[in-house]
């Protein structure tokens, strides 16, 4: 799985089932991996073609499925692993 692929779903990770915000979830997710915050930002922002408020209203969807398909518009050769991930998400 690409770094920036997995970056970015840990931020989701971190958001949605941690509680915190994006700029805090990019602070966990960059210390956890020893990268910069803006490596982590880069790979959901840029690699996304997303601002950081777009990112932010497609956070707070209570169903990501918006997200989801952009992930997999995105990394066309990663599908399974991103479906999968968002089924761990949306159990309780």
């Amino acid at each position: 799985m690409p770094k920036k692929l997995s970056h970015t779903l840990e931020v989701i990770y971190e958001v949605k089932k941690n509680g915190l915000t994006r700029i805090n979830a990019t602070h966990v997710v960059a210390q956890r991996n020893h990268v910069l915050f803006n490596t982590v930002a880069d790979s959901y922002g840029r690699q996304l073609q997303k601002t950081a408020a777009e990112i932010d209203r497609l956070l707070e969807q209570s169903v990501l499925a918006e997200l989801r398909s952009v992930l997999e518009h995105k990394y066309v050769h990663h599908r399974e692993a991103i479906r999968s991930f968002f089924e761990q998400i949306d159990r309780p």
